[in-house]
């Protein structure tokens, strides 16, 4: 394939996304598609990641290029551990900020409050 030909099949996906990036820009989507999306980009990479590495522990021969490909799996999930430790949740502190929204009560609800 020509480095034109290369370019030109690139752009079209990189033009879908950055028109899509400013057309979701002031879209406000519900935590269920959400939680949706981010389940699909997770499986995603994990099949990346297999795509990627199980061929080449299946294919390791001999201890040591399986002991790199065990060190080298685990200290990515030691990594993304770390970085789930040390990286704060913002998330919650902005789910914790609308429970504390107060409770509107809904008719009759309120006199029964007021009798407890």
């Amino acid at each position: 394939m020509s480095p034109i030909a290369g370019i030109t099949l690139s752009s079209v996906p990189a033009a879908a996304m950055l028109l899509f990036t400013f057309a979701g820009l002031n879209t406000t989507v519900s935590p269920t598609i959400a939680g949706a999306l981010q389940h699909f980009a997770a499986g995603v990479l994990l099949c990346t990641v297999g795509t990627e590495l199980l061929p080449a522990m299946v294919g390791a021969e001999g201890w040591k290029e399986n002991f790199a490909a065990f060190i080298g799996f685990f200290s990515g999930v030691a990594v993304l551990i770390a970085l789930g430790v040390i990286v704060p949740d913002t998330e919650l502190d902005i789910v914790r900020e609308e429970d504390d929204v107060e409770q509107v009560p809904v008719d009759g609800q309120e006199d029964e409050q007021q009798d407890d």
